[in-house]
């Protein structure tokens, strides 16, 4: 049975210092789309380090394709179950459909949970203690971990799940895959130990090592590893890989193939308490800037003739996408804090 790697999309803003990426936000757009081409075996990830190439050019990734949108709780059947999730990537194959509920408050990547559908039945994982995966910005040599809780559902009798989780920032240079090579990357690995309780006397334990590599140019990494071995009682019961790479990504931003393209917006101070300073090349009378919440929901709408301050004291904490419109027409976007 094929195994469907659920990627966890970033999308990364970057600068350079000292030919190191640094990682300073996790925002995808609500409408985003990217494929990618997966396999059940996997190459071992590398060495960890610094001006590292890993080059995986001559491994094949052609197993299966996967096309994955970033959408709205609202759009989502289900979403109901993960009521502190803003973002959902869902993934269709073969009937198979698979949604999975994020969340970026106080800067902290979240899983809150997934909800799989086939053939009219519904499955997954719904944490009641969420899986925070990282905390950001961040930069080479960063670590950080957490506890979460759950339960698996839908296949037979609730199982109960515990975990722990560790990250460490642990590599950055260029990474070569058959799709392409990618400069400047970051490489986070994940490495956890999770519980679920299958009776009252037998537990199975998984663990579990995710290596991924993000570049500032996408806005999903670019190429991920995994692999987990499961025991029950101490015997081996089950061991598995999987290997996704990026093959092609539209944003939701109509002409625009590229992130960085959209770079000509700057948003200060970030975060913020009561007001931002808008600075962009070609504003006009035209220009509208339309601040959304981090569920979509347009929350402020200004006017524009110049750079000049906004006040955003009347929003509440949070993540906010500030989109800019010329003439009309989406120009740039950029994520921003609100902070008290």
């Amino acid at each position: 049975m094929k195994k469907l790697y659920l990627l966890i999309p970033a999308f990364l803003f970057s600068f350079f210092v000292s030919g190191q990426s640094v990682i300073s936000n996790v925002i995808p757009d609500f409408g985003d789309q990217f494929v990618l081409n997966q396999a059940e075996f996997a190459p071992h990830p590398g060495p960890a380090g610094a001006n590292v190439t890993w080059d995986f050019s001559d491994h094949e990734i052609n197993e299966f394709t996967a096309n994955y949108t970033v959408m709205l709780p609202t759009e989502v059947e289900g979403a109901e179950m993960f009521p502190d999730a803003s973002m959902i990537w869902v993934v269709e194959l073969d009937g198979f459909l698979l949604a999975s509920f994020m969340g970026f408050t106080n800067n902290i990547f979240r899983e809150y949970g997934t909800r799989s559908t086939y053939d009219g039945m519904s499955f997954g994982v719904q944490y009641s203690d969420p899986f925070n995966h990282f905390a950001f910005p961040f930069s080479f040599q960063d670590t950080g971990g957490d506890t979460y809780a759950g339960e698996v559902y839908g296949i037979g009798t609730n199982n109960a799940i515990t975990g722990t989780q560790s990250y460490v920032v642990d590599g950055w240079g260029t990474v070569i895959t058959p799709f392409g090579t990618f400069d400047n990357v970051l490489r986070i690995t994940e490495t956890s130990v999770e519980t679920m309780v299958t009776s009252p006397t037998i537990n199975m334990i998984t663990n579990t090592i995710q290596t991924s590599w993000y570049s500032p140019d996408y806005p999903v990494p670019v190429m991920v590893i995994n692999t987990d071995h499961s025991s029950i009682m101490g015997m081996p019961t089950d061991s598995s890989q999987a290997v996704a790479a990026l093959v092609g990504y539209t944003p939701a931003t109509v002409g625009l193939n590229y992130r960085k393209s959209q770079n000509t917006l700057s948003i200060y101070p970030n975060p913020t308490t009561d007001q931002i300073t808008i600075s962009a090349e070609g504003l006009t009378e035209n220009a509208v800037l339309n601040i959304y919440s981090a569920t979509g929901k347009l929350t402020k709408q200004v006017s524009l003739t110049a750079n000049e301050k906004v006040d955003v004291s009347d929003l509440s904490p949070g993540i906010y996408i500030a989109v800019l419109q010329v003439n009309g027409k989406r120009y740039a976007q950029r994520p921003f804090s609100v902070i008290r």
